[in-house]
């Protein structure tokens, strides 16, 4: 990983934010919360590419949609911050027992031998019962969702996959199923009937 950022472009330096003990080499600050007591939201942000700033006009922003638009300037300032003053550190959570179990249980077994206590090594709380809802939900298989059959005013027959699947008709009769077995109604035409 450290090889990918290093060759992504010059000048860029990997960093350890952190490691597995909880260690914190890179420190987070909270400034989502801290920030809007001293300045005003930017309107539009979204649709903003060029943002302009200057020391000689302190807590104002030039703001441009594209590099050949109008420019348009908007004060930030609510509050001058202090200088000295950061907003509180965001210390990581770190892994839940759910997860914890969850890597030693399923996920070890694929790191090389060297390396699973590093990955999933065994966890020190004990095992979280099968009734609390993370556990569950991090247990259980992903539902494949059921297939989409669209209502037509008059019989069609559109092959998506392994489906084949016919629309009902306005009079109600109905085609082909999604198994390719014969549905129920006796209508002439395409995609009724016999094969």
């Amino acid at each position: 990983m450290e090889d990918v950022v290093k060759d992504s472009a010059r000048g860029n330096i990997a960093q350890f934010c952190g490691n597995e003990r909880g260690e914190v080499f890179v420190p987070t600050y909270d400034w989502k919360t801290y920030l809007p007591s001293f300045f005003k939201k930017v309107v539009g942000i979204k649709k903003i590419h060029h943002f302009i700033f200057s020391k000689e006009s302190q807590g104002n922003v030039i703001l441009k949609e594209a590099s050949d638009s109008e420019e348009v300037i908007q004060n930030l300032l609510l509050v001058q911050p202090p200088p000295d003053q950061f907003p509180p550190l965001v210390q990581p959570a770190g892994l839940s027992p759910q997860r914890e179990w969850y890597l030693y249980n399923e996920i070890r077994e694929f790191a090389s031998p060297e390396k699973q206590d590093l990955v999933a090594p065994l966890p020190t709380v004990p095992k979280p019962s099968r009734g609390t809802t993370q556990f569950e939900e991090e247990d259980e298989e992903p539902q494949a969702p059921a297939p989409k059959v669209a209502k037509k005013s008059h019989s069609s027959r559109q092959v998506t996959g392994q489906f084949t699947l016919t629309a009902t008709t306005s009079t109600g009769q109905v085609g082909e199923t999604p198994t390719g077995r014969k549905g129920k109604g006796k209508g002439k035409g395409k995609g009724k009937g016999k094969k």
